[in-house]
């Protein structure tokens, strides 16, 4: 990680700098792991998608993560409440990374288990009447880790959009899960889409091509235009 507390002026540090907070902050037990990968998830889509002439420091993203976020759901035909957790989670980190800047000893963690690096009570103690109390959003970040399984793992490895390039777009499935894909340049063809679906087809955990059901659907291909 970079050593930001030996940084002169804070305005100036990078939101690649803030990713390596949340992975150092991960390790030191200051962040749950689970909610540094989560943090570090959402703040490296809204990056990805910026140009390379778009200024890039902390206090940048943080001012125009509004539009940033926009921008992302645009690009992506992202589900609106997956773009909002992103926006959350990101503010957050950005938010922790530069307070952690300007005084590196006041930032005691957030997420599960982020105390400040106290021990966890014993089972049926009493909580001490001065502890600090979880706040809205850390407890908005510990309910999505158990309840949001796709925003929990991390997503496969995303590429830069450039001028010219299809947007990833996404589908939306049950419990907040999505398929991402990208559309070729220049479309594709009724029978390379049934082609497709019937691949996806063989992916699926309960596929049996003993079902009539199923069986049924490879047939699709036979019966579509020539091309």
């Amino acid at each position: 990680m970079v050593n930001v507390a030996s940084i002169s002026d804070p305005i100036k540090v990078t939101a690649q700098q803030a990713l390596d907070f949340a992975e150092a902050m991960g390790t030191r037990g200051l962040y749950n792991a689970t909610t540094a990968r989560l943090f570090k998830t959402a703040l490296q889509r809204f990056i990805e998608i910026m140009a390379d002439d778009e200024p890039k420091t902390a206090h940048a993203i943080l001012d125009n993560l509004d539009g940033l976020c926009d921008r992302w759901a645009r690009l992506n035909n992202a589900d609106p409440k997956t773009a909002v957790q992103y926006k959350q989670r990101a503010r957050l980190l950005l938010t922790d990374f530069v307070g952690y800047v300007k005084e590196p000893t006041s930032f005691k963690g957030r997420g599960l288990g982020a105390d400040g690096g106290g021990k966890k009570k014993a089972s049926g103690e009493k909580k001490a009447s001065g502890e600090k109390k979880t706040s809205v959003d850390d407890r908005n970040v510990t309910a999505n880790t158990t309840k949001d399984e796709s925003l929990a793992s991390p997503p496969p490895p995303q590429t830069t959009h450039r001028a010219g390039t299809p947007p990833m777009r996404t589908y939306p499935l049950s419990d907040d899960r999505e398929i991402e894909y990208r559309l070729p340049t220049g479309g594709i063809k009724f029978n390379e889409v049934a082609k497709f679906a019937l691949h996806l087809l063989t992916l699926a955990t309960d596929f049996d091509p003993a079902v009539p059901e199923q069986a049924r659907m490879f047939a699709v291909v036979k019966r579509g235009p020539a091309e």
